[in-house]
């Protein structure tokens, strides 16, 4: 399992590209019965969650590049207050469950509003 920070802007659209690998490094098949969430929590120990997406709902499987592409749009953050959330990704197939990337995900200010700007 990785630890890496995300620093997002709010209001920003931002794409995260995934390859998970076996420890070895090879990359894992794709597996259509695989569940994938991406989640964002004001504490890690919350149940509830900010922010969370999932297989057809934000996360999509790239052919292409083997990769998991989870999208993060402008509406998703928006109205969040800057600050340190955290985050994690869960792969989950059959019973069992792995956490491959996890850290902290920081809110940073915007300065370009459309609204505001001519």
């Amino acid at each position: 399992m990785k630890v890496v920070d995300l620093i997002h802007t709010r209001g920003d659209t931002k794409h995260l590209i995934l390859k998970i690998n076996y420890l070895s490094g090879e990359t894992v098949e794709y597996n259509p019965n695989a569940k994938i969430f991406f989640t964002v929590k004001s504490n890690p120990n919350n149940t509830d969650f900010i922010l969370q997406k999932k297989i057809g709902s934000g996360i999509e499987y790239l052919d292409n590049i083997q990769s998991y592409r989870v999208k993060i749009s402008a509406s998703d953050t928006s109205n969040m207050p800057l600050g340190i959330y955290y985050y994690d990704v869960a792969v989950i197939i059959e019973d069992d469950e792995y956490t491959v990337i996890k850290g902290k995900f920081i809110l940073e200010y915007d300065v370009t509003h459309p609204e505001n700007e001519v």
